[in-house]
């Protein structure tokens, strides 16, 4: 579509038409030229949901995983990959492809910490299907509800909710995984660059991909750094010395936190915040003030997230490379 040639600080307009092209696309795309042709900037949007896009590539069937309850753990293998969850907590402690142990797990840990799940008194009941089975939390006090879903496939999906009332930093679940095994990763969301509370305009809605790197800030001119939070996240996939596995997301408007970085001498309001664990989807972030000024005197963005209510979501594992993303 073409737009109308637009004199500076006018305003004009686009008719998208209605066609069988835009209902089919995945996201809009609108850039802007000055006289001479140059680009000046460009703005992205989803047409299609995350679960319209991430239904494309997750696959609900396949044999029924097999189950093996221990007295210490409960050990679903579907394939050639057993995952094994914590019987009183409910969550996923570790995991095997084949004899090989890969350190990721210890999640969903919920962000910020309760402390209630110390003292928990909950057990998981468990229920066989054709091609899956279902792993219920009863009685975590950090979750209203956390049911794991495995399919023969490879596929793995948590559906989570808790609630939450007051002023935080952030919010949401986290997991852990080694930074030092980590060789990059690959993301549909907004990107290139990390975001924060306060600094969100600018991303581009697309397919991204960057090495893993990190340092201590004001250490080196090798930006835009790694670790940090990513808005608008759909999937990501990481590449690691155990293989790839991918993290998709049902739900709209969640943000991917990918490690940490540590602050520089003397950060004063420009500390960085974040939640335990290595890898995080979340419903809030944290602002980040500047060298003069702290996020909180900086507008109502540079605010804490006023908690209210319930939250959750629906994310999707797969350890491995999925086919249509190849």
């Amino acid at each position: 579509m073409r737009a109308p040639a637009v004199p500076a600080g006018e305003k004009g307009k686009i008719q998208i038409p209605e066609s069988d092209h835009i209902d089919s696309a995945d996201a809009l795309i609108l850039s802007a030229f000055d006289w001479n042709n140059r680009l000046v900037c460009e703005w992205s949007w989803p047409i299609q949901p995350a679960s319209t896009i991430n239904n494309r590539f997750i696959d609900r069937s396949g044999p029924r995983p097999s189950l093996q309850i221990l007295p210490g753990s409960i050990e679903v293998t579907s394939g050639i990959t057993t995952f094994r969850f914590d019987p009183r907590t409910g969550l996923l402690s570790s995991l095997k492809i084949g004899s090989h142990a890969v350190p990721f797990g210890s999640g969903p840990l919920l962000q910020p910490e309760t402390g209630e799940a110390a003292n928990l008194e909950s057990s998981v009941t468990v229920e066989e299907h054709p091609s899956s089975i279902v792993l219920q939390a009863q009685g975590n006090p950090d979750f209203k509800k956390l049911e794991w879903t495995l399919y023969g496939s490879g596929w793995v999906n948590v559906d989570y909710e808790y609630e939450h009332t007051g002023a935080v930093d952030f919010l949401g679940v986290s997991f852990s995984y080694p930074e030092e095994r980590l060789h990059g990763m690959s993301w549909l969301g907004k990107g290139p660059y990390r975001v924060w509370k306060n600094r969100l305009k600018g991303g581009k809605l697309n397919l991204w991909e960057k090495p893993y790197s990190n340092f201590k800030a004001n250490t080196s001119w090798d930006y835009p750094v790694f670790p940090g939070y990513y808005s608008d996240f759909h999937w990501v996939t990481f590449q690691t010395k155990d293989g790839p596995f991918t993290i998709a997301s049902e739900n709209e408007g969640l943000y991917l936190r990918a490690y940490s970085q540590e602050d520089g001498e003397d950060p004063r309001h420009t500390a960085m915040k974040w939640p335990d664990g290595d890898i995080s989807i979340m419903h809030a972030i944290p602002a980040i003030g500047t060298k003069f000024l702290e996020a909180s005197r900086m507008g109502p963005q540079g605010e804490q997230f006023k908690a209210e209510g319930s939250y959750g979501g629906s994310l999707w594992l797969y350890f491995g490379r999925p086919p249509v993303l190849d």
